[in-house]
């Protein structure tokens, strides 16, 4: 199915509806072509199309700060209003997706997800490096139950933590309108307050090794190496 809000060209190559132990769940792989001008209100009416229920994810070309682009961009802004307006939450890997040829351009994330009613706890997200396009694909794994991550790898501040930008991420992001009158909305407040906390976390605490954006090496080239090396 092939979906195109009112008045964009933001589009879903494919949306599908499957069931769960939780009930049903649509699935959208979305891209959204950077020449257009997208508002709040065009997100909106397609999270609308989705239903109670959703997982959305691909290239939308917004940065934000909050799914951690290095940069805040207009459509970014106006994404992220329609994220808070429908009480949706973006998951992301916290590192850079796109990866121009252009030597003077910046690797950045612009490949996440846009979930709706999805338990935190029990998902996983990360990238693959696998792929031969300029674009890194970001893997979504949804569990029926909790699961674990790497306590080695995964953390939430260090000794260089900017608590001052940590705070100060929180007063600007945080939305204190959200309703609490049912279990429901109660759970939903709790699961994103704790992905705020994170990302405010992330956003505010730089490795502590010494790291660079480095492209991963396309698998059409890793293939044209090892018929070099064999020969």
């Amino acid at each position: 199915m092939e979906r195109q809000i009112r008045g964009s060209a933001v589009r879903v190559a494919t949306s599908i509806r499957v069931e769960d132990r939780s009930g049903f769940l649509n699935l959208s792989a979305i891209y959204c072509p950077p020449r257009h001008t997208i508002k709040e209100e065009m997100f909106s009416d397609f999270f609308k199309i989705l239903g109670n229920r959703f997982i959305a994810g691909g290239d939308w070309n917004a940065k934000h700060s909050h799914w951690g682009s290095r940069i805040t961009v207009t459509r970014g802004k106006e994404l992220k209003k329609s994220i808070d307006a429908n009480h949706l939450r973006s998951m992301s890997t916290g590192e850079p997706t796109y990866w121009p040829t252009d030597s003077n351009k910046t690797p950045d994330l612009l490949d996440f997800f846009i979930t709706k009613n999805i338990c935190l706890q029990n998902t996983l997200i990360k990238s693959s490096l696998d792929g031969s396009s300029d674009h890194t694909p970001v893997i979504l794994i949804l569990s029926p139950i909790a699961i674990p991550h790497d306590s080695g790898t995964d953390y939430l501040h260090n000794s260089k933590t900017d608590w001052d930008c940590f705070r100060e991420y929180l007063e600007s992001n945080i939305d204190l309108k959200l309703s609490l009158k049912t279990n429901e909305e109660v759970d939903n407040a709790s699961l994103y307050i704790t992905n705020l906390i994170q990302v405010a976390a992330w956003t505010s605490t730089p490795e502590l090794k010494a790291s660079s954006y480095s492209v991963p090496t396309p698998l059409v080239v890793k293939k044209k190496l090892l018929k070099t090396s064999s020969s």
